[in-house]
């Protein structure tokens, strides 16, 4: 039987009545009533001996019991139930034979009316007798009902977990669940009441995320690596009383197979509908530009660096670089660490559109959504000479001026006391700007245009 998404099982439903008297028969092991699965039998057990046929284990404290046997010819999960019984039951299943029987199964619930039942693997061809009743000390007979069905949760145990799908919701029923023996001693996990099992596969660099959202009771999150039979736990999460407030996340850099036990946060607690979901719990980082602002101008000479600073929310995971570009794709500079800023390398005449793309851990990366933009432009004066110190040193002198005229540069050592000016070179303009360049090696003095005629 597979984990229940809510299925009609495949069997029809039935009662059968039994009047109980005094001299009913199946209060002994050879009598006992022939089970049909899917079939309710109900009978009313006060005229049942209360000692009955002598009966081992856990049998042994049950009042007015009443023997059945069902005959198994597949191997199953099989679903014993008392619900809808007037007083407190109790259940003990036995295979062998009357006079040779071995106790298998127990089930009790206190002073819950109807409340024992018991899940247990059955083998084919194979009988077993369930003898069924009062739950000591409490009142002991009354209408009994019992019924024998397939198990709701093959889940039960850790080796037939179920594989959790992305962002595919899984719902179950967990009331007949038990999962308990499965865990290693002293657990958190074993606080878990009416537990199921599921695993969760991991491939590299993944982070996810498990919740139980929409359950009908308090639920209860314990995670595991290793295999079943060998489990080590990592973690439990619970959320007191809130019904689903149970989640996990999970990450794994190196692939990596989960076993998870969810169930009712209370170790007395009962069971009901559980759902599952598995998301991508990935979180990107943000980033933002902070400096220069956008529409930043810039009259120069020459190309000119600027500093970039920007803003970042890690994500999931930290911070691992952020990396600044110039028009999308031209590299300008990375910063590894808080504050997250650089000086970039010279920008160009014209117009740039700067980005910060920020990475963290996990591979994760993000985009600066708006970008800057940064215009560097020639003065536009005409006739006025400008100066600047390009990155190398150089001194870089320009200005407007009337296009394709011819112009000469002339130096001077001294401009306090007469000297000549002596020509440095001949420059026509270009696009309407005038330049030239000094190196930074070269000697201190004066420059000045003059237009030729």
């Amino acid at each position: 039987m597979t984990a229940t998404r809510f299925l009609a099982m495949g069997f029809a439903l039935g009662m059968v009545l039994a009047t109980s008297a005094f001299g009913q028969t199946n209060g002994f092991c050879t009598n006992a009533v022939a089970m049909t699965l899917g079939t309710t039998y109900a009978i009313a057990t006060a005229g049942v001996p209360s000692n009955g046929d002598p009966a081992l284990g856990c049998g042994a404290s049950i009042g007015h019991g009443v023997w059945y046997r069902l005959a198994l010819t597949n191997d199953e999960q099989m679903l014993i139930s008392t619900a809808g019984s007037a007083f407190p039951t109790s259940l003990a299943v036995y295979t062998g034979s009357c006079g040779a029987l071995s106790n298998i199964a127990c089930g009790s619930n206190g002073s819950v009316n109807g409340g024992a039942f018991v899940v247990f693997d059955g083998a084919s061809h194979t009988t077993y007798y369930i003898l069924a009743g009062g739950d000591y000390p409490f009142p002991l007979s009354g209408s009994l009902q019992l019924l024998a069905s397939p198990g709701p949760a093959t889940n039960d145990i850790c080796a037939k977990a179920v594989t959790l799908t992305y962002n595919i919701p899984f719902a179950q029923d967990t009331t007949y669940a038990t999962a308990l023996s499965d865990l290693p001693a002293g657990d958190c996990g074993t606080n878990i009441s009416h537990g199921v099992w599921f695993t969760v596969v991991l491939t590299n660099n993944q982070r996810v995320k498990i919740t139980t959202a929409g359950s009908a009771f308090p639920t209860s999150l314990a995670v595991y690596t290793g295999s079943c039979g060998s489990l080590t736990n990592a973690g439990c999460n619970g959320n007191g009383s809130v019904n689903g407030g149970a989640a996990v996340d999970l990450k794994s850099a190196g692939g990596l197979t989960y076993h998870i036990l969810a169930g009712n946060n209370y170790s007395s607690g009962d069971g009901g509908t559980l759902r599952m979901l598995l998301t991508n719990n990935l979180v990107p980082p943000i980033i933002s530009l902070l400096d220069p602002t956008n529409e930043t101008g810039r009259v120069s000479c020459v190309a000119v660096p600027f500093r970039l600073l920007a803003q970042v929310q890690p994500g999931s995971s930290a911070i691992t670089n952020v990396i600044f570009y110039d028009n999308g794709t031209n590299y300008l500079g990375q910063v590894t660490h808080a504050p997250y800023g650089i000086t970039s390398t010279a920008l160009d005449h014209g117009v740039h559109l700067i980005t910060a793309q920020a990475l963290d851990s996990f591979g994760l990366s993000a985009t600066s959504a708006q970008p800057t933009k940064i215009t560097i432009s020639y003065p536009t004066n005409l006739h006025i000479l400008r100066a600047d110190i390009a990155t190398n040193g150089d001194f870089v002198g320009c200005m407007c001026a009337y296009p394709g005229s011819n112009y000469v540069i002339e130096t001077a050592t001294n401009v306090q006391v007469p000297a000549p000016w002596l020509a440095y070179l001949t420059n026509q303009v270009v696009a309407n700007v005038l330049s030239f360049t000094n190196p930074s090696a070269g000697p201190r003095r004066f420059f000045r245009a003059r237009l030729l005629q």
